[in-house]
């Protein structure tokens, strides 16, 4: 898998093959990847969602490892690899056949 992937890219393809077809979010990156520790939320508009503590984790740490993400997410659908919805990213053919190599 070359390509000039950044390591990041490389592993959220690969997460996202791991995902077998389903959606691949910026947080469930941000726990596997950069091991952050998730509460649940208990907020009544979005309870059961996945939060970080931010003060716990470090803002500036946070923020850092969240821009990643994100701008890694928008990088891959750029290139073809993956598809963007509102749940997160989810690989296409091309991008399967880039992490298979």
């Amino acid at each position: 898998m070359g390509l000039g992937l950044s390591k990041l890219q490389k592993e959220i393809l690969i997460l996202a093959h791991k995902n077998k077809g389903k959606y691949l979010s910026n947080r469930e990156v941000l726990v596997k990847v950069y091991g952050f520790k998730p509460t649940v939320n208990i907020n009544k508009a979005r309870p059961g969602a996945l939060v970080f503590d931010r003060e716990a984790i470090g803002v500036k740490r946070y923020q850092a490892a969240y821009t990643s993400t994100v701008k890694s997410f928008n990088r891959l659908v750029a290139r073809g690899l993956v598809s963007r919805h509102y749940y997160g990213i989810k690989l296409i053919p091309h991008g399967i056949k880039t992490v298979l190599k």
